[in-house]
């Protein structure tokens, strides 16, 4: 069979791979931004949950 060099990785499995000089981080940015608009909640704004400290 063959392989083909297809490049860098960038997505995967709904990971999106950045390649750099330092090493390579991996992010769901665009999975969650993509949830956030299916949602309609891309305009809402965060806010703080007060939780116990032991948990």
């Amino acid at each position: 069979f063959r392989v083909n060099d297809l490049g860098a990785l960038k997505y995967f499995l709904r990971l999106e791979i950045n390649h750099s000089v330092d090493g390579i981080y991996v992010s769901q940015h665009k999975y969650y931004l993509e949830l956030l608009v299916d949602s309609r909640m891309l305009g809402c704004k965060p806010c703080s949950t007060l939780m116990h400290s032991s948990l």
